[in-house]
Formats: structure tokens, sequence, C-alpha cells
């Protein structure tokens, strides 16, 4: 029984740092954030991304912030984009963020076609 309880407080701690992990200073969200740009690949997927990116999340005075910060869905014909924005510079507490604020990562397919505003802009010409 003491093995048993153990192993539950164990779990729980784990799941607690687990979620607490997750959670970072602004700054430290946005270097993060700013790094894990700096790693993307032409090509890789949706889940590469995500595996690159991560999660976490930070909380400033006026909201909570996530990654990606917002999703876009576009459909042209057969094929589908979609662009996650993530956070990767300061903005004013008690405003609201802004795309200039973010890199953009275009995704065709489930591919990375490209990512930063050219890249936007090139998905929006189209």
């Amino acid at each position: 029984m003491l093995r048993i309880l153990t192993l539950v407080a164990l779990l729980a701690s784990s799941a607690v740092t687990h979620a607490a992990d997750s959670e970072l200073p602004y700054k430290e969200f946005l270097k993060r954030n700013a790094v894990g740009v700096s790693q993307l690949a032409v090509g890789m997927t949706k889940e590469q991304v995500a595996a690159i990116m991560k999660t976490y999340t930070t909380s400033v005075h006026d909201a909570v912030l996530t990654n990606p910060h917002k999703t876009e869905v576009i459909q042209r014909g057969s094929d589908r984009y979609e662009v996650l924005y993530y956070i990767t510079r300061r903005h004013p507490p008690f405003t609201p963020i802004t795309d200039s604020q973010t890199v953009p990562v275009v995704l065709k397919n489930n591919a990375v076609v490209g990512w930063g505003k050219t890249a936007l802009q090139d998905l929006r010409r189209q």
C-alpha cells in the first residue's frame, strides 16, 4: 500500500513539475520563441515545428500568452495553408498583440514553406 501511495505521489509531483515547466517568464518566452524559429527548416511537418516551438505559456499583466499565439487556415484549391504565429517581440502592457510582434510560420499541406513577413506576403499574393 505504501508503494502505491509513493508512486501516486511521484506521478502527481511529476505532472505538476511538467505543467510548471511550460510556464515561463515573459522575457524567457520571447527568447525561446526566437531561438526556436531560428531552428526551423523548410519541409518540416507541423508536428516537428510543435516539437521545436513547444507549448510554452507566459502571463503578462492583462493576459496569458501561448504557443502558437494564433493560427490561421487558408484553403486554395486543393492546397491547405496554415499560418502559426509565434510572439518574439515585446508588446506594451494593456495593448493587443499585433502581427508585427510575431513571426508567422507558413505551412502548405502540413509542411513548412517559409516563415517571417516575406513568406506571409507571398501567401497573401497568391
